[in-house]
């Protein structure tokens, strides 16, 4: 993202129109989840406790962990998470 100029409006193809600065916060957010999916991963927590404890940090009110529910919540994307670090 550092290296792209001049752009105000991102059209995703999964998600509404968004601004610049919403695609960096959804990048952040995302980044964030992996991050703890992997600390989760790390200290041995299932898949199912992982679910179970994740809670969305306030900054993101609103935030979902998936873009599209139909690509699955918490849980799934915990799972494609920890199935991508055992490669």
């Amino acid at each position: 993202m550092a290296t792209i100029k001049n752009v105000d409006t991102v059209i995703t193809g999964h998600t509404p129109v968004m601004t610049w600065n919403d695609l960096k916060e959804y990048a952040d957010f995302t980044k964030e989840f992996v991050a703890w999916a992997q600390a989760e991963m790390k200290a041995g927590k299932t898949v199912d406790q992982a679910a179970a404890e994740y809670k969305l940090p306030s900054k993101y009110k609103g935030y979902e962990v998936s873009v599209n529910p139909q690509f699955g919540g918490a849980k799934t994307n915990i799972q494609a998470i920890y199935d991508e670090l055992k490669k």
